[in-house]
Order: C-alpha cells, then sequence, then structure tokens
C-alpha cells in the first residue's frame, strides 16, 4: 500500500516507477498538485487506485495492464479528452470507477466496454454527449449510476428498470428527451434516489413510478405533461409540486371516498393510475391546459354522503370551479356555509337529493357573485329565502322550489330585474303577500 494523500506533492509521474513495484495492491496520492498524464499502469496485484483532486488533463489504460484493478477514483481533476479514447483499454474487472468533475467530452464509444462487474459508475459533471450506452444494461450489478450534469440526450434506456441492485440513479441536468420508462418502477424494493430533474422529459408520468414510495424521487425542471398519476403524487418528494401535483388531484381523492365512489353508477377512470383525471367520468378541465377543473358534473350518480365542512374545505382548492351539478343523488345533511369559498361558482345545483338537504339556505350563497343558476329545488330546506340574494347581478335561473321555505317573498329580488329568466319558488310555505316590487320581473318566467 503506498499513501501519499492529502499533500503538497507536484509534478508529473512516471508509470514505470509503480509498475516495478509488482505487489503493490493500493495507491492514494489524491488531493495534491499532481498534471500532466495519469498513465494507470501498474503491476498486477494493483487493486485500488485513487488519483483524485489533482490537476492531471489525461490518463490512459494500458492494454492487459492492471487486470486486477477494481477501484478507479480519477475524479476532480483536469482531465479534457474524447471520451472514446479514455475508455479505451478500461480493466474488465474494475467494480468503481469515478470520473466526475472533469472536462471528459464526446459521445461513449459505439462498443461500450463491457465491465460485468461494476457497482458503481459516476460521470458526473463532465462533458458527455450523446444517448446514454444501452450496454449498461447488461452491468447487473450497478449500485450506483450517476451521470448528472452532462449533455446526454435521446430517451433513458428502458432496461435500466431491470438492474435489480440499483439504489442511485441520477440522471439530471443532462438534455435527455421522450418519456420516462416506466420499467423504473421495478426498482421499488432496492432503489434510494432517483434523479431526473433538469432534463428535456416529456409525456405523461408513468404510473408504475408510484411504486417508488420509499424512494427520493425529483423529476422538476422538465416538461412532463401533468397531472402525475395519483400514486406517483404521494410520493414524499413529489406530492407537493405544484405543477405535477395540483390540488386538484388530493381532491378528488377524497371526494371520491366521501361519496362513496365505489357505489357510484359511473365512476370510470376515477382513480385509475393510468388516466388523466381530466378523463374520470364527471370531470371538466379546461380546454388549455387541460388541469384546472372547471366543472363537477355528477348529477343522478348515486353518490351519498353529507356535503360537510371538510368536503368544501377541500373544494375551495379548485379555484378554477364554475360549474357544480351533484343533483339528484343522495346527498344529505345542511349546505355549509362554506360553500362562499368556491367564489368562481357559475352554476349550482343541489336539487332533488334523495333524502333532501335540511336548515336554512345559507347566507354565504350571496358572496357567489358570478352565479347565473342556482338550484336547491326538491329538498327540506327552511326558514326563510336570504334577501342577500337579491344582489347576485348575474343570475338568470333561480329555482327553490319543492321545499319548506317559509316567510315572505323577500322584496330585494327586484334587483334581478335585468337578469333573471326563471324564478321558481313553487312548492313551499311562503306567506304574505307577493311583493309589487316583483312586477319588475315581467319579463321572467316566474313561478310562485
Amino acid at each position: 500500500m503506498l499513501d501519499l494523500a492529502e499533500n503538497k506533492l507536484e509534478g508529473s509521474l512516471n508509470a514505470t516507477e509503480f509498475w516495478k513495484l509488482r505487489y503493490l495492491t493500493s495507491i492514494d496520492i489524491s488531493m495534491n498538485d499532481f498534471g500532466g498524464h495519469a498513465d494507470m499502469y501498474f503491476g498486477p496485484a494493483m487493486v485500488y487506485v485513487n488519483y483524485s483532486r489533482n490537476h492531471f488533463t489525461s490518463a490512459g489504460f494500458k492494454r492487459f495492464a492492471g487486470g486486477m484493478m477494481s477501484v478507479v477514483n480519477l475524479s476532480n481533476n483536469l482531465i479534457d479528452m474524447e471520451a472514446v479514447d479514455f475508455f479505451r483499454n478500461v480493466p474488465v474487472n474494475v467494480t468503481e470507477l469515478n470520473l466526475s468533475n472533469n472536462t471528459l467530452r464526446g459521445a461513449f464509444p459505439d462498443s461500450f466496454p463491457f465491465l460485468g462487474k461494476l457497482t458503481r459508475f459516476t460521470i458526473a459533471n463532465n462533458d458527455m454527449a450523446g444517448p446514454i450506452p444501452w450496454g449498461l444494461v447488461n452491468f447487473t450489478d450497478l449500485t450506483v449510476l450517476d451521470f448528472s450534469g452532462n449533455k446526454l440526450s435521446q430517451g433513458i434506456p428502458p432496461g435500466i428498470g431491470y438492474l435489480k441492485k440499483l439504489t442511485v440513479l441520477n440522471l439530471s441536468s443532462n438534455v435527455l428527451g421522450s418519456s420516462i420508462p416506466g420499467s423504473i418502477g421495478r426498482l421499488e424494493c432496492v432503489l434510494e434516489i432517483l434523479d431526473l430533474s433538469n432534463n428535456d422529459l416529456v409525456g405523461r408520468i408513468p404510473s408504475e413510478l408510484g411504486e417508488l414510495q420509499e424512494t427520493i424521487v425529483l423529476l422538476g425542471g422538465n416538461s412532463l405533461t401533468p397531472p402525475a398519476p395519483l400514486g406517483v403524487c404521494k410520493i414524499a418528494t413529489v406530492k407537493d409540486d405544484q405543477d405535477l401535483c395540483p390540488p386538484e388531484i388530493k381532491m378528488l381523492e377524497e371526494f371520491y371516498h366521501s361519496f362513496k365512489g365505489p357505489e357510484w353508477i359511473n365512476s370510470s377512470y376515477w382513480l385509475d393510475e393510468s388516466k388523466s383525471y381530466c378523463l374520470w367520468y364527471g370531470v371538466v378541465c379546461d380546454k388549455k391546459y387541460n388541469v384546472s377543473i372547471t366543472k363537477l358534473e355528477l348529477g343522478n350518480n348515486g353518490l351519498s354522503g353529507e356535503l360537510g365542512t371538510r368536503i368544501m374545505e377541500i373544494m375551495s382548492e379548485l379555484t378554477q370551479l364554475e360549474g357544480l351539478d351533484l343533483n339528484g343523488n343522495d346527498i344529505n345533511g345542511t349546505i355549509p356555509t362554506e360553500i362562499a369559498t368556491l367564489s368562481n361558482l357559475v352554476e349550482l345545483d343541489l336539487s332533488h337529493q334523495k333524502q333532501g338537504l335540511m336548515g336554512q339556505i345559507p347566507d354565504g350563497v350571496s358572496k357567489l357573485v358570478h352565479l347565473s343558476l342556482l338550484c336547491l329545488a326538491g329538498n327540506k330546506l327552511d326558514q326563510g329565502i336570504p334577501s342577500a340574494i337579491g344582489i347576485l347581478d348575474n343570475l338568470k335561473v333561480l329555482n327553490l322550489s319543492s321545499n319548506v321555505l317559509i316567510q315572505s317573498i323577500p322584496t330585494q329580488l327586484r334587483r334581478l330585474q335585468d337578469t333573471i329568466e326563471v324564478l321558481d319558488l313553487s312548492n313551499n310555505k311562503l306567506e304574505g303577500r307577493i311583493p309589487s316590487e316583483l312586477g319588475d320581473l315581467q319579463d321572467g318566467n316566474d313561478d310562485f
């Protein structure tokens, strides 16, 4: 063993002198100031070579030399050469090869040497270009593969997902394109770090990646198509990514379970890992970006449960929601005051619930200033009609029929005269005189 690490030694090395040391098994000259060419020419017993953190400008191996060489560390030098030249004559028994933080350039050789015993291969922060060698999939003992910080392009070889011992896969900060191969999900039992960030990856994230729940998964800085599959959005390092995992996806999952989704008449694609939630039955997304939910159209679909405060809290995350149609289901309880948080609603239809919504119409409805349709017919709503409904100056349809509303009709409804087309208050327990002010609604279809 020869250990000269962490000194201020400088100059070039005479490889023939090391060749004479026939029984030398280990050499460490790291953290010095050696320069020139690093000739990997050693006696037959050499196993461990650490030339890192020097100033070598080139390096190479001799054919048939270093047959026992297992660990080679040339990281953090100034090696500036074509990759095809460097990889010529790499010892076939090498298990660890660290070339990070140099200037190796160009593509990997077309016929990449078969390094069947390789376990750790690091070539981060160089100037490598071209595709990732497909031959790597034959290096079945690989545990660490770090090609980050280069200019590697084209796709990720699907065969990487079959490297059953791989614990670290770092391909970040390249220009890799195409989609992420689903086969990477096969590594759920071993993979600890998956870093594909800052590339040019496109398409939907494969649902198979949802298997990597215990893995640190980094996917930011790509052009991946949102939303990510539900399982992927449960991974700790992905779930807070607002681009890949918008709040809609979490809300829809809770909505499904709260209203007994498995019992719905039609629940096509709901919670399907392979489908965007914009394809789930009754979910309508914006046409431009196909991410933000604009409508939930789940009328007459067998939903059951309570329209409680919690549901309103999670639905408030749907900042672009314009339409909520839940008519003809079996939703019970009262209409929570938090419905006012759905501030962009244009159409709200909670009519004809099987058991009937009860309690009063919350004053918060008047805060839904964009409403053009409010339909609460066929329930068991009681007490009076909130006079503040009269300030909804976009309202075209107001249907509160077939409830048990009492008291008199608010005179403030006259303020709807410029917009209202349908006003139906029939089959309630309203009393008193019809306000003369409602005569201003003569162009509408009024039913008292």
